[in-house]
């Protein structure tokens, strides 16, 4: 990419860890009796009253004897009824009651609140997310990368347990694509490692290696899919398929915990943060590819990719695929958000698993999209992010969008087997549209000339393109 070096994670896990350590909340000068009761972008840079005690704002009941592991302060507010709520890291939050009136008086006298530190508990994040990462082991007759075991060239990269059923030991494991693939690769046909070994946290041993056979990838995405078929290492309680975040739930600024293979070494953890929720970078993988990716400031090693990113509750929320490499810059890394490392994944389980498919099927509509409009906007949680206004700019004729849908259309949301994804961001629509399948019936939630309508538009195989 002209002046930047994108070094691929092939060789490379993204380990991003970010450093919200915990928050402690100090009470100053006549502080009321709260009785601790229960509580019922696009960027292509070339890229919210009750008392304490009987809120529903509270999800814990709390004994000051009885201490809560692995949890810790996060955030901390004053909601709109003047109630002071803490925000845990599990998620779980606690209504301390009222502690301030409506215009900023507080109920019993002075009260000053004091809240240092960064909130996340990070080894709760890398003990959840520990489980479900493994590592991606290579061994060609040519593939250039880590390093050489037994006359054969061993690539190692990472992966994170999709989906495990523990009563047989099957799963699918979430890697990139450039990690088990390599075009000077000679001894297969699709270029793509024939040997593949994954091994489980804490069990690095030969012994231990978990043979896995490559279902099908997409280099346009740089996701692919292994599956792995009666490990018995995998039916051991320790070890989980990962919690997924929700969709484009990622902002600047959140914590990104990411969990690899360094140096082809074994499964470790790095942390940072993200850096910007969404922008471009170009690839050279099977041919060059733009990506869409989310940047991140975590270290990132030859060994890192394929490995996953997690946010403050131990959720995946990305895919770490590359760095910038160049000597005037640092902490530049990238991971493939989960709205596209999901939407691909499930794409390809579908299509390609006992098939002989190997790539994605992804359907067209048709059209073309624009961004009419732009801004910054609070999101409900209080975070910044970019708010896009999305129109139809052409259709093309003949497409299944023909006659049904309109040039200035503004798309507000998009349908899909009865989940909605709301269409805020320019990729919104482009990304939920990987989880539409063949006979699948798409509701497309429009504004035309002020009024909103319903679009429905039919999936036919006709539409279908591989990527």
């Amino acid at each position: 990419m002209k002046s930047k070096k994108i070094l691929m994670a092939l060789a490379s896990l993204l380990i991003i860890v970010v450093m919200l350590s915990s928050c402690s909340l100090s009470f100053l000068t006549n502080f009321p009796d709260l009785g601790l009761g229960t509580g019922s972008s696009s960027n292509t840079g070339t890229d919210t009253g009750s008392n304490a005690g009987t809120s529903n704002d509270s999800d814990y009941t709390f004994d000051e004897n009885t201490p809560i592991e692995g949890v810790s302060l996060a955030s901390a507010y004053i909601n709109e009824k003047g109630e002071l709520i803490l925000v845990y890291t599990n998620g779980k939050s606690q209504n301390l009651g009222v502690v301030v009136g409506k215009d900023g008086s507080s109920s019993s006298g002075d009260v000053d609140i004091n809240i240092t530190g960064t909130g996340a508990d990070v080894s709760s994040i890398v003990t959840k997310g520990i489980k479900s990462a493994v590592s991606v082991v290579c061994k060609t007759e040519n593939k250039s990368t880590i390093f050489e075991e037994g006359g054969k060239i061993v690539s190692a990269g990472a992966g994170v347990i999709y989906k495990l059923d523990k009563k047989t030991g099957d799963a699918y494991i979430i890697t990139n694509y450039h990690v088990v693939y390599d075009d000077s690769s000679f001894n297969t046909s699709n270029g793509i490692c024939n040997n593949i070994s994954l091994y489980a946290y804490g069990a690095h041993l030969d012994q231990y290696a978990i043979p896995a056979k490559y279902i099908g990838g997409s280099p346009n995405y740089d996701i692919a899919v292994l599956k792995v078929t009666g490990s018995s290492l995998l039916k051991n309680s320790i070890y989980s398929e990962v919690e997924v975040a929700e969709f484009n739930s990622a902002y600047a600024g959140d914590v990104a915990v990411a969990i690899g293979n360094p140096g082809g070494s074994g499964i470790a953890a790095t942390s940072g943060i993200v850096s910007a929720d969404s922008e471009y970078i170009v690839l050279d993988i099977a041919g060059e590819a733009e990506l869409r990716v989310m940047r991140i400031d975590t270290p990132v090693n030859p060994g890192n990719s394929g490995g996953g990113l997690f946010n403050k509750n131990g959720q995946l929320i990305g895919i770490v695929n590359a760095k910038t490499v160049e000597t005037n810059v640092e902490s530049v890394g990238y991971a493939i958000p989960i709205s596209i490392a999901k939407s691909v994944a499930d794409n390809i389980i579908y299509y390609c698993d006992g098939t002989s498919k190997e790539a994605v099927q992804r359907p067209m509509f048709g059209i073309e999209i624009k961004i009419n409009a732009s801004k910054a906007v609070y999101t409900e949680d209080g975070k910044i992010a970019v708010e896009e206004e999305i129109v139809v700019n052409s259709i093309t004729a003949g497409s299944i969008a023909d006659g049904k849908m309109k040039a200035g259309d503004i798309i507000k949301s998009v349908t899909i087997n009865g989940t909605t994804y709301k269409v805020t961001r320019l990729f919104n629509t482009i990304d939920a549209m990987l989880n539409a399948r063949v006979g699948d019936t798409v509701i497309t939630t429009v504004e035309r000339n002020g009024q909103i309508m319903d679009i429905s538009i039919v999936i036919t195989a006709g539409c279908i393109t591989q990527s």
